[in-house]
């Protein structure tokens, strides 16, 4: 799939296992930048420097489809970042000539002021002063940029670069930031060569956190809390959470903006949801949230959009968008109650109709409910032959085989804290185009993995609304730099590890300060 080329990164600091956190360089130095407001909307490094998110004008509203109302979807122009956009597959290619020319003259600009603030930074060290400060890690090292565009990530299929496995000390960040056993949410999506992540968890408080993580800038950003708009939107403590990305047209022909929905419960079991982009990463409330739609209070969320999953009175309930549609899963009859719920694609190119839906079954079974392009239940319903503990959570994610092709390789995991052998962490898989699944099987990479940890993995957003209300489908990318999980180990710490297409890598910790 064609992706713009995003802009040259103004920040950096150590390679991709996140071993520093810097304060945004955006801040000093967006009055420099003109407003171009003709030109592609450009996306934002995560903005952090608003009360109530990113609106200084603050006013209640609802995201979803009139998402252009609230003054927080307003363009937000920063240098640094690049096009939080992409083409999909049926995109349009065409540029005009103005806007190469303006990419030029941006270029030139982008490219002084990053020789200005090298040649600052240098004078910083020389005087004391700096215009960002670092937290360093463990064998941690940053430069500054000799030339434009080097982003690293995905783009070219296979495995990728992996940086040294780093053990990065989080301090008491970890204790204030996360919870024990907290739930954890994680999404990625592609711009080009360049990859994004974003993590939600939940801290002791009970407040919902999210950190964002891009090669642009190379770390991680701080625990932020995600604003509340109002006590009513009040997590549970210990919500479960469910994400997914969609992509919206931005009225520019082959410009998509991502925009991931999260769902969480409240204290009460009632389905509520934020809405992220990289410029508004505080959230905002999505409409979900004026449906009070109860669910159980030991259920558990799922979501691949455009379709969202929870479970409420012995039933597996399916929203859709948000929308009046919330009606009992057909098909799916035997989950037991608590069930973990795992959404994931049929393919690599994903109908809104199709999905993979994993969950425990009655007698304990990890068991998958399937759904084809026109909505019918497939023959590969059925149990997988696997006992997943009670109370066990579920965190998977599917990736492209090739390039070109339906082709996907699957992987879940879930943790069994009567297995000793690495942290008691569980892993099936589906690759290869086999029809069987080949495992339980384990790896070191999670040994030190803490009891009744939380599973989370990183999966692509595939599905885009155009402006008319039309679907469009994004592409899996057959790229393992996004093939990432998340898990507490060493007494609360978010561990970080990837699979490559052949083995699994340890990437050390997510930085909680």
């Amino acid at each position: 799939m064609t992706r713009p080329q995003p802009p040259t990164p103004v920040l950096q600091g150590s390679d991709d296992s996140s071993k520093q956190v810097y304060e945004r360089l955006d801040v000093y130095i967006q009055p420099l930048i003109k407003d171009r407001s003709h030109e592609a909307p450009e996306a934002a490094l995560p903005q952090y420097n608003q009360s109530h998110g990113n609106n200084p004008h603050h006013q209640q509203s609802y995201v979803h489809h009139n998402y252009q109302q609230h003054d927080q979807y307003a363009r937000v122009l920063i240098p640094s970042s690049g096009t939080a956009s992409t083409e999909p597959v049926t995109g349009s290619k065409s540029n005009t000539s103005e806007r190469k020319k303006g990419s030029r003259d941006r270029s030139s600009l982008l490219v002084s002021i990053l020789v200005a603030v090298c040649a600052a930074l240098i004078a910083a060290t020389v005087t004391g002063v700096a215009v960002w400060k670092a937290t360093e890690f463990k064998g941690s090292s940053g430069t500054c940029p000799t030339s434009a565009g080097d982003g690293k990530g995905g783009g070219g299929g296979g495995s990728s670069t992996t940086p040294p496995t780093t053990d990065i000390t989080t301090g008491d960040g970890t204790r204030k930031a996360i919870r024990p056993a907290s739930s954890l949410a994680a999404i990625g999506w592609r711009i080009k060569d360049e990859s994004f992540i974003q993590l939600i968890y939940q801290d002791p408080d009970n407040n919902l956190r999210t950190s964002w993580f891009s090669t642009l800038w190379s770390n991680w950003t701080a625990p932020k809390i995600v604003s509340r708009e109002k006590d009513s939107h009040k997590a549970m403590a210990g919500t479960p959470f469910a994400v997914s990305t969609l992509w919206r047209d931005t009225g520019v022909a082959g410009e998509w903006v991502a925009q991931n929905q999260m769902n969480y419960l409240s204290p009460t079991g009632t389905v509520l949801g934020y809405n992220f982009r990289l410029n508004w990463p505080l959230g905002l409330p999505d409409s979900i949230i004026e449906k009070s739609w109860s669910g159980a209070p030991n259920s558990n969320l799922a979501s691949l959009w455009p379709y969202n999953y929870y479970q409420a009175n012995g039933e597996i309930r399916q929203v859709r968008d948000a929308s009046a549609s919330n009606v009992k899963l057909e098909g799916l009859s035997n989950a037991a109650e608590g069930t973990p719920l795992l959404a994931l694609p049929v393919g690599a190119t994903h109908n809104q109709e199709e999905m993979r839906l994993f969950y425990r079954n009655r007698d304990g079974e990890l068991s998958l409910f399937e759904r084809d392009s026109r909505g019918s239940i497939t023959s590969y319903m059925r149990a997988l032959g696997v006992i997943v503990p009670n109370n066990a959570g579920l965190g998977g994610f599917s990736t492209a085989r090739e390039s070109t092709g339906p082709g996907i390789n699957t992987y879940l995991l879930w943790q069994d804290t009567s297995q000793k052998e690495n942290g008691g962490v569980r892993i099936m898989s589906q690759t290869n185009g086999d029809d069987e699944w080949k495992g339980p099987v384990s790896d070191p990479v999670f040994s030190r993995a803490d009891v009744n940890t939380r599973i989370a993995c990183v999966n692509e957003g595939m599905g885009a609304v155009n402006n008319d209300g039309s679907q469009t489908n994004v592409r899996l990318s057959n790229s393992r730099d996004l093939n990432r999980c998340y898990f507490q180990a060493e007494g609360g710490k978010l561990k970080q590890v990837q699979h490559d297409g052949q083995k699994w890598i340890d990437l050390g910790f997510v930085p909680m300060l």
